[in-house]
């Protein structure tokens, strides 16, 4: 069964219950590892360092809003075993989750949250164990960009879609390749209208 379930190209989040359950950065960690392939629960702890006891609520919660998805069960030792999947390629916020207004505040805040606290996390962690490195190996260097160029709207929108484009090739190159040296690395992007240093303080 886990051969014949393909996840969705997309799940839309429309309800802020399901948005703070995966700007938790360890939901986003169980996604990630059920994302090429099905596990179970014992495998998903293995692969993430802890026990399969503390990932079973988070679990849980992902298959409940229907994030991940139950593709195949199996009997282990007398126990029925789940292996999960996720439910879709990508996960997209509806857009009335982001629009300003008192209602919506802690939307944008967990939407923001689960983003780059991830990234934090994550790049502090691979700081501190010597995968990436700020000084050496070129390989595990990390490429740090903040800009604020002035763009017409043209050229914003030239720029995005070549972004999309390059992401759209990493996903196809990760699909072909099937080496067994490959590292994990980690990307975070944001592009978008600034109302500039000045106008954004607060």
């Amino acid at each position: 069964m886990t051969d014949l379930f393909q996840p969705a190209d997309e799940f839309i989040i429309e309800d802020l219950d399901t948005l703070k359950v995966i700007a938790d950065p360890l939901r986003i960690d169980i996604m990630e590892t059920v994302g090429q392939q099905a596990r179970p629960a014992k495998d998903i702890a293995a692969e993430l360092g802890r026990e399969p006891s503390k990932l079973y609520y988070h679990i849980n919660l992902l298959e409940k809003h229907q994030l991940i998805r139950v593709v195949e069960t199996r009997i282990v030792s007398g126990i029925i075993e789940k292996w999960y999947r996720v439910a879709a390629k990508s996960i997209r916020v509806a857009p009335h989750l982001l629009t300003p207004g008192e209602e919506n505040d802690k939307g944008i805040e967990m939407f923001l949250s689960g983003i780059f606290d991830r990234t934090k996390s994550d790049l502090r962690h691979s700081l501190l164990s010597g995968v990436a490195k700020l000084e050496g190996e070129k390989e595990k260097r990390p490429l740090f960009v903040h800009l604020r160029p002035r763009l017409t709207a043209a050229q914003y929108q030239e720029l995005k879609d070549k972004l999309e484009e390059i992401l759209k090739t990493l996903g196809e190159k990760e699909d072909e390749t099937t080496s067994d040296d490959k590292q994990i690395y980690g990307l975070t992007l944001a592009l978008y209208p600034s109302l500039g240093p000045e106008e954004n303080q607060e």
